[in-house]
């Protein structure tokens, strides 16, 4: 609780925090990437299809089943920053400017403090080396989530969570 001036009594709560050690990074790290010049005065987006974790949605199970298909990276973990950080490298050395995340909102009523299928953009994407490499933006998948019950729970609740975890972000692509 915070008495704010005159009368008005501001109040406030974590929801979550996380503290994990910074552990050294090994010498076969993931390589800066070697950027090549732009040419033109165009940008370059791909949209990012975020399900590939193991334990989110179908994981991988869905297609380990069949061994001609397999991703050029292995079985991966896209919530880990150094799955993001090869993903980043591959992009910004092919001139992919900036990344579009499916977003699914967890929640439509009330304020939200996490969102669905988002450990590539929350532990991959914003904890890499290599995240202002290439900037991301967010495709907001409403048919297949929660979505607000009008305009006024869309202003109230996901607008801000935008706000406050993408669009103030300076690797958001603006």
């Amino acid at each position: 609780e915070y008495k704010a001036t005159g009368d008005k009594t501001a109040h406030g709560a974590f929801g979550e925090v996380f503290i994990f050690p910074k552990l050294p990074e090994p010498e076969d790290y993931v390589p800066e990437p070697v950027i090549p010049e732009k040419k033109g005065d165009y940008y370059v987006g791909m949209n990012i299809c975020s399900l590939w974790r193991t334990g989110d949605h179908m994981g991988w199970d869905c297609i380990t089943p069949y061994d001609e298909i397999k991703p050029l990276m292995g079985y991966y973990d896209e919530g880990l920053p150094e799955t993001a950080d090869w993903e980043l490298k591959f992009m910004a050395e092919h001139g992919i400017d900036f990344q579009l995340y499916c977003w699914y909102a967890s929640q439509s009523d009330m304020p939200m403090r996490s969102t669905r299928l988002a450990s590539a953009i929350y532990g991959g994407h914003f904890n890499a080396k290599y995240s202002d490499k290439v900037k991301f933006a967010l495709l907001w998948e409403a048919a297949n989530a929660m979505h607000p019950n009008g305009s006024e729970a869309f202003r109230k609740y996901i607008v801000p969570f935008w706000v406050d975890y993408f669009f103030t972000d300076p690797r958001y692509m603006r």
